[in-house]
């Protein structure tokens, strides 16, 4: 069993961590993402945008980081098209920031990123999926290059 363990999808299906297959079909799903944070150890901002972008690139061959839509972003475009939504959906939707986001994907793993927009990212929130421990020589890396750790909550 891996890091990640079981994951249990419904009363008919569990899912092997490592494998993604499901016991009773070839259907595919996702894991459940081991969350974790990138950041400095002494607990300094981990950079500009671009610089940040510049250790991904550095590490994790291929990443971008593109800025998401901000809730009262994504409002405006659904009401320029004549959607609208419940008065508490709104109100959520107008309190959410932009983000930057991007995603690697390794051998049998893979690495979402994402931070709120900023020009300075104080750390780099990710989820690992799939065979998580594939991503540690990536990560030792990271460590020995940018001075940089990834925590767990």
């Amino acid at each position: 069993m891996g890091l990640l363990g079981w994951a249990y999808v419904d009363p008919d299906f569990a899912v092997y961590a490592d494998s993604l297959r499901l016991k009773a079909g070839v259907r595919r799903i996702a894991h459940m993402g081991l969350d974790g944070t990138i950041k400095r150890p002494d607990g300094q901002s981990i950079g500009t945008f671009a610089q940040v972008q510049g250790v991904l690139a550095d590490i994790f061959s291929g990443v971008v980081l593109q800025r998401s839509l901000s809730g009262l972003e994504k409002l405006q475009t659904a009401e320029a098209q004549g959607i609208t939504f419940p008065t508490i959906l709104r109100e959520h939707m107008a309190s959410t920031p932009a983000k930057y986001e991007g995603d690697y994907a390794g051998a049998d793993f893979s690495i979402e990123f994402y931070a709120d927009a900023a020009d300075i990212l104080p750390e780099l929130a990710v989820s690992l999926r799939g065979t998580t421990t594939h991503a540690e020589p990536l990560f030792t890396l990271l460590k020995e290059r940018h001075g940089w750790i990834l925590t767990h909550p």
